[in-house]
């Protein structure tokens, strides 16, 4: 190889390293860049946080009717006039979605018929609290009390013969311990089944005819799940059985009520017969 080869050659490895060093340079220097923007664009954060700017001012309660919204806002410390994004500090998942998850556990553990809570930070001075309420359906007699208890088995209550809401009475449950905003754990699991299949075909029943039943039915009795009673108005106690062919059962029940039977009429009736179902009077 000639000299000027040799020069070629040395002098484009020269310019290989120095383009390699340079892209270093480059990287560094843009890395450097998007430290400082990132720095300036936190301290700019952090001082419009900071800025009464974010000072709360209200709080919102939407979706509860079961409890007032006083009781729902003192279940959080959000404080009026503090520090909106002060507030949600406590975890920065919190800041990044703008929500109080802390407060929202608050809320759920003391509060046992809200079945779902959302504490929203709307910018800039104001929390949101979106309730989601469990609806109550049955009461359960327990030791001098009454237990009340949603579609999902949760104990809602437990409140005294004045204070117990206008829903039926569910009797034949087993269990031996109940927790607030718990569900309960049931010896007998599948009872809760039937008592939700229950309810909702008497409120599919009731769609479209002027009969209704739903708020004619005193207690519901699950003891025995191939014989499950039921009675309206406190004068008819009703056995329809292990719920088979319910639908048609419920129809039956209608027009015999409102049809067969005299208003003061008390008794017992049986559906279980077939298409000739059995009264004895009272």
């Amino acid at each position: 190889m000639d000299k000027q080869g040799m020069y070629n050659e040395t002098e484009v490895s020269l310019q290989k390293k120095l383009t390699r060093s340079e892209i270093r340079q480059k990287k560094r220097r843009r890395l450097l860049k998007r430290v400082i923007v990132f720095v300036l664009f936190t301290v700019t954060l952090v001082l419009l946080a900071l800025s009464p700017l974010f000072n709360i001012t209200k709080v919102e309660v939407y979706g509860n009717q079961h409890y007032k919204s006083d009781s729902i806002v003192n279940a959080t410390d959000i404080v009026i006039r503090n520090n909106g994004f002060k507030i949600l500090s406590k975890g920065i998942k919190n800041i990044f979605l703008l929500r109080y998850m802390e407060a929202e556990q608050s809320i759920e553990e003391s509060h046992p018929y809200i079945k779902d809570v959302k504490v929203k930070y709307v910018i800039p001075n104001r929390f949101r609290i979106d309730i989601i309420e469990r609806k109550p359906v049955v009461s359960i007699p327990y030791i001098g009390t009454n237990l009340i208890m949603d579609k999902e088995g949760v104990i809602l209550d437990a409140v005294d013969d004045a204070k117990r809401p206008s829903i039926p009475v569910v009797t034949g449950l087993k269990f031996e311990r109940y927790e607030l905003g718990q569900p309960l754990h049931m010896n007998n699991p599948e009872s809760l089944r039937i008592i939700n299949t229950l309810i909702e075909t008497i409120a599919q029943s009731e769609k479209g005819t002027g009969v209704k039943l739903t708020g004619l039915i005193k207690y519901m009795d699950v003891s025995d799940l191939n014989k499950v009673m039921i009675n309206l108005d406190s004068r008819i106690t009703v056995n329809l059985g292990n719920l088979d062919n319910l639908a048609y059962r419920l129809d039956f029940l209608k027009q015999i009520y409102a049809k067969g039977l005299k208003k003061n009429e008390k008794g017992f009736l049986d559906l279980t017969t077939g298409n000739n179902p059995n009264f004895i009077p009272d």
